[in-house]
Parts: structure tokens; C-alpha cells; sequence
């Protein structure tokens, strides 16, 4: 059996033909570091993920991008062997997050050098490996362009053997340490040197942090109180861990932003809404085994989410980490729009859902299809559940509308248990607009002879933050709180 050459154009199929969007570059790199952290934690160099750090650096004036983490790192022995492999990962599928051996190279699409550096915990050695992408491309655009024998094409080994260079050298930099201190460092660094220009989008800090916000497993942020404890506390009742990682970008620590409070419609059509509750679901196989768990912010459906809400749609997520965009789901509505009046997540947890390669959705099997199959069906609800609550909303305009229209709200009482929900929130808030002034809590409760005006003004500004971030039932908990402990 003869000797099977791959030609140099399979290289760019893995780099520059791989990903529609740029900065999925972002996502390769931070779900091969939370990798690391979880072998870290697994191996006992890291006490539990709290410990892990990932370090994302955008240096925009030197067209340069530092991913740090401080997972294992790789063994000098072992780090030319494994960078070499290509689709050869020692990682699992269904178990890892990064798998098929093929993301590392991804950078090389987007700039000049990509360097690897890697120290493992008690060895001297700094293990580093530097692409020269920029030869890279230049040999596979010679081999497209040869057309006679004489010219040369170069097979993808050729092309990786001119363009690697490895160097495993001590830490010169930090002699001046105490040995026992720079011997139990552990880490793995991809640097991203002199960004292509026509790649400035991996410089521009905002887009990218919005782009992390909801693609890379981070917690949610303290905006999104109190659901996001009830969406952990439903997750371990089934018997699952939400994979959170701190990840830093420019030193500011990533959260995904999640808030109760979003904008519906757009110009003057555009109206203020809520999340009251949240509504979950899970979805079985034919064993009764959960396959994927769902949660949804359940809203008054004032109108379709405004475009510029980040946080619109239901996502999809494996090991937290996002399938395809944010409204990948979208086809299964009868109606796209539908997709748009919803917030929330789906957590896919089987492990044969597997995601493909680019990581927009899942490879095709039985599994996938019966779970769309479930969607599908699922969605057809949402369907009737939004409807409702336009309807609803229309019951209910004034006071006088809801009072003449009680018969028709308490046949969509029965409708849907989220229409159920909104019906009694709108009756609450009722109630709560006859109650005593004094359960409002602002700032003119604070004694003020005990402080400054500039003391009481930060006070003020604090407790607004806190009423339009919040529910109104826990800002008033929180402010109240806060009051007990000023006076």
C-alpha cells in the first residue's frame, strides 16, 4: 500500500476556510483552557475551578492577542508530540469541550506568528512552538499557482515542518525567584502576533467582550438575582453542574449579561418589559434519560425583543459553551419572529450530542433528530403561549379594559401555565399600587443627620441601580436591608 500525501490546501481548509466568523477563534482557544483547568482540578495542581484563571489580553496599538490560562500546562516531553498531531487529540468526544485536535490551529488564519508557550508544574522547562502563518500561507498560495512539474507543490507536512519552530529553554527571566516558586508554575499561553489588517474586528475590545458574553462558559452576572441561583439550584436537582470559568478580558472579568429588565418593539412602538419567573422543561430519549433541560425567562410579551437586547433569544448550549448564535433555534417557530419574544437557554447534556467541527450545531444521529422532533414540538407551545400573551396584553391596557374583559382573562388563565403566571403578576402588582407609601423604600428613609449630601446622593444612585436591575419583590429586600444596617 502506496503512502497517502495530503496536500498543503488541506491546511488552509483548517484555518482560513474554517470558521464564517473571526472571532471564533476566541471560543477554540478558551474552551481548550478550561480543558487544561479541568485536568488542573482533576490531577490536584488546582483545589476546584474557582481556582482557574483564563487571561485574554487584546493589545490594539501592537495588533496583538495573549490567551493565558493556568491549567496543566504540557509535560516538555510530551508538548512537541501533541502540537504536531493534527485531529489526534488525546481528548474524548462528548466528554471534553475541545476534542478533534484541529482548533489550535485556528489563529493561523488571522495573523503573522502564532506562538504556543507551556510549562508544566515541576519542571524548569518552557516548551514553545512558533508558526510562521505568514509562511504558511505564502507556501500554500505556491503550490495552488504551480502548474508544471518542475514547480513545486508542497504536501501539508512539507508546509508544517518549514513553518514550525520548537524551543524548550529554562526561565531565564525569573532567576532572580526562589526555585520552589518558579517550579510550581503551571500554564499554557497562545499568543496571536501582528493581527492581519483585514482582521481588525479581533482588536475591537467591545465586540469581542459581546461576543465572549455569550459564548464562552462564564457565570451569570449579578444582574440576572434572583434567577440565575434558581437556574444552578434546577440544574443540580437533575443532576448537573452549569460549567462556569472566570475569564478575564483586559483584566475585566466576564459575565454573561443577563438582566431582568429588556426593551420590546422598536421607535415609538418600543416598550419596557420584565422577566416575572422562569419556566423550565426537559427533554427525554426513549430510556427516560434527560437529553437536554431548558430554561425561559417568562415576560409579559409586550412585544418582539428589541434587536439591540444582546440577550434575546433562546441559545443553545454544550458544556455551556454556545452551538451556532443566537438564533439557531429560530427555524423550529412556525412564525421568526416567534424566536424574538423569548430569553433563555438550552443545555444540551447527552453526550452523543456531539458538536460539530465549526461547533454551529451538533453532528446528525438518532439522538439529534429525536430532540429537534421534541423542539419542534415545544416551540408549537411557545407559539400559542406569545399569542396569548399579546392578547392578553391588549385584556388588560387599562383597568377599565381588564374589568369588562374579566371573562376572556380567565379563559387564558387556563390557557398555559406561563399565561397563568402573567395574569397573577399583573394582579399582584395590582394589589401592591394600594398598599401603604411606606413599603417603597427610597433614599429619604435613610436618617440623613447621620450623613453628608454627597454620602446621600451615592446612596440614591446605588438604590436606583438596584430597583431597575431587580425584581421589585427582592430590590425591596435588598434596599431594606441596606437601611437596617444605615440606621
Amino acid at each position: 500500500m502506496g503512502e497517502y500525501i495530503f496536500g498543503s490546501h488541506i491546511l488552509e481548509s483548517l484555518t482560513t476556510g474554517m470558521y464564517q466568523d473571526s472571532r471564533m477563534i476566541f471560543r477554540e482557544y478558551i474552551q481548550n483552557a478550561c480543558d487544561a483547568i479541568d485536568s488542573a482540578v482533576e490531577i490536584g495542581l488546582l483545589s476546584d475551578k474557582d481556582e482557574g484563571i483564563i487571561d485574554v489580553n487584546i493589545n490594539r496599538k501592537k495588533r496583538k492577542i495573549t490567551i493565558k490560562d493556568n491549567g496543566t500546562g504540557i509535560k516538555s516531553s510530551e508538548f512537541a508530540r501533541v502540537l504536531s498531531n493534527i485531529a489526534d487529540s488525546d481528548k474524548k468526544a462528548g466528554i471534553d469541550k475541545g476534542f478533534r485536535g484541529i482548533g489550535r490551529l485556528c489563529g493561523l488564519a488571522y495573523c503573522e506568528k502564532l506562538i504556543f508557550t507551556a510549562k508544566f508544574a515541576g519542571e524548569k522547562v518552557i516548551s514553545k512552538l512558533v508558526c510562521d502563518a505568514e509562511l504558511m500561507r505564502e507556501l500554500i498560495i505556491g503550490s495552488a499557482n504551480a502548474e508544471h512539474d518542475t514547480e513545486k507543490r508542497y504536501t501539508a507536512s512539507e508546509v508544517l515542518n518549514f513553518m514550525n519552530e520548537f524551543t524548550f529553554s529554562e526561565d531565564k527571566e525569573k532567576e532572580e525567584q526562589e526555585e520552589s516558586e518558579n517550579i510550581d508554575e503551571h500554564y499554557f499561553i497562545v499568543e496571536l502576533v501582528n493581527i492581519n489588517n483585514e482582521n481588525t474586528d479581533l482588536l475591537d475590545y467591545d465586540g469581542v467582550k459581546n461576543y465572549l458574553a455569550f459564548t464562552v462558559p462564564l457565570p451569570y452576572s449579578i444582574t440576572f438575582s434572583p434567577y440565575r441561583s434558581r437556574i444552578r439550584e434546577y440544574a443540580a436537582k437533575l443532576g448537573f453542574v452549569i460549567d462556569e470559568y472566570n475569564i478575564f478580558l483586559n483584566d475585566e472579568q466576564l459575565f454573561k449579561p443577563y438582566t431582568v429588565n429588556f426593551m420590546t418593539g422598536r421607535g415609538k412602538g418600543r416598550a419596557g418589559d420584565e422577566i416575572i419567573d422562569l419556566e423550565f422543561e426537559n427533554f427525554r430519549d426513549v430510556n427516560n434519560n434527560i437529553i437536554a433541560w431548558l430554561w425561559l425567562g417568562v415576560s409579559h410579551f409586550r412585544g418582539v425583543i428589541s434587536e439591540e437586547c444582546l440577550m434575546r433569544g433562546i441559545r443553545i448550549r454544550k458544556e455551556n459553551i454556545q452551538i451556532g448564535d443566537a438564533d439557531t433555534l429560530q427555524r423550529f417557530f412556525s412564525e421568526s419572529r416567534g424566536h424574538h419574544y423569548f430569553i433563555g437557554e438550552l443545555f444540551c447534556v447527552a453526550k452523543d450530542l456531539i458538536p460539530n467541527s465549526q461547533r454551529d450545531y451538533f453532528n446528525e444521529n438518532k439522538l439529534r433528530v429525536e430532540l429537534e422532533y421534541q423542539i419542534s414540538h415545544y416551540c408549537a407551545t411557545l407559539s400559542r403561549v406569545y399569542h396569548g400573551g399579546s392578547k392578553l396584553n391588549k385584556l388588560i391596557a387599562t383597568p377599565d379594559e381588564a374589568a369588562k374583559n374579566a371573562l376572556e382573562i380567565e379563559k387564558l388563565r387556563n390557557s398555559h401555565d406561563i399565561i397563568k403566571r402573567i395574569i397573577q403578576d399583573y394582579e399582584e402588582k395590582k394589589e401592591r399600587e394600594t398598599e401603604p407609601a411606606e413599603r417603597i423604600i427610597t433614599i429619604h428613609s435613610v436618617p440623613a443627620r447621620k450623613y453628608s449630601k454627597k454620602e446621600l446622593r451615592l446612596l440614591g444612585k446605588v438604590f436606583g441601580v438596584i430597583n431597575s436591575s431587580l425584581d421589585s419583590e427582592t430590590a425591596y429586600e435588598l434596599i431594606n436591608k441596606i437601611k437596617d444596617v444605615l440606621e
